[in-house]
């Protein structure tokens, strides 16, 4: 969250309690109907704060264990923490082949985030991961080669980012294997 980290402010312990105690209390499926999270205690997780500028989000889309799609986001962060709403994304192919259509979010200019040092490395990283799953995003952090996990999920963009090519969108349903 956010409020609780502000390198220019001292910790706030009694907020901190206040609000970590009304989080523990929800249950996330019943704001997002994702079946996935039903069952799971609530838990508070602290990670490290990368403070860089022009943060780069890698979100792969993996298919039966294999990375079929890249998701590269731009401009996600906005200067107090939260989702920026103006945030771009360019998709690309399994080798890094910029694709003509756009999921949820307008694209850029891919010199902006060209591809980055140990490409091949996440693309094995998400394949390791996703074996298990017909499908699942993988995403990452890439800082001059240095590889960083950001999370995996099973609904993208809560399902419900428009893809704006029919044909991209019928092709994308045709890689989840719904029959084995």
């Amino acid at each position: 969250d956010n409020r609780l980290y502000n390198k220019n402010k001292p910790f706030d312990y009694r907020d901190f309690r206040r609000h970590f105690n009304f989080m523990l209390k929800q249950n996330y499926y019943l704001l997002s109907r994702e079946w996935n999270y039903k069952n799971i205690k609530p838990k508070i997780f602290a990670e490290k704060v990368f403070e860089k500028e022009n943060l780069v989000d890698y979100r792969f889309f993996c298919f039966n264990g294999e990375v079929k799609l890249i998701l590269v986001d731009i401009d996600t962060c906005a200067k107090d923490g939260k989702h920026a709403p103006d945030a771009k994304r360019n998709i690309y192919d399994r080798n890094y082949n910029l694709l003509d259509f756009t999921i949820g979010r307008p694209s850029y200019d891919p010199s902006l985030a060209p591809k980055p040092l140990n490409y091949e490395l996440m693309v094995k990283y998400a394949e390791v991961l996703s074996k298990p799953f017909k499908f699942v995003r993988v995403d990452f952090y890439n800082f001059n080669g240095e590889i960083f996990f950001g999370e995996i999920t099973f609904y993208p963009g809560g399902t419900i980012q428009q893809i704006s090519d029919d044909k991209w969108d019928e092709k994308l349903g045709s890689w989840i294997d719904i029959e084995t």
